[in-house]
């Protein structure tokens, strides 16, 4: 079964004290485009992302295929990690490489079959 799992992550950037709040605005972007990209090379195709500056969150919902929804919110955690560590980011469960600039702490998950409907139309 497809589900559409969303994944809202807290993003830290390490230069945040000596960065102006455009210059942490753009980092944050570019780490968000840098990691929609790797997705897309991990056979994630339908993803969709909504960016919170003021929070420093970005909320990913990302279509997998799994058999029920622990196993589709693991899959979709474990894709998205993969992610943000190829585009140079850490995570708290992985926290290498220890170099990285920016870093990901996921806050929640929610999983959510998807029917026919929802598949010929964007996410909800």
């Amino acid at each position: 079964m497809e589900y559409a799992v969303r994944c809202v992550l807290d993003i830290e950037l390490k230069t945040t004290s000596q960065a102006t709040a455009g210059a942490r605005a753009i980092d944050l972007r570019r780490h968000v485009e840098e990691t929609l990209v790797e997705l897309e090379h991990r056979w994630i195709a339908e993803t969709e992302v909504e960016l919170d500056l003021v929070r420093s969150e970005a909320s990913f919902l990302v279509a997998v295929e799994a058999g029920d929804e622990e196993r589709a919110t693991s899959k979709a955690w474990g894709v998205l990690s993969m992610a943000v560590h190829a585009a140079g980011g850490a995570t708290s469960h992985r926290p290498f490489p220890r170099d990285a600039e920016w870093s990901v702490r996921l806050i929640r998950t929610k999983a959510s079959p998807r029917t026919k409907e929802d598949k010929t139309a964007a996410f909800a």
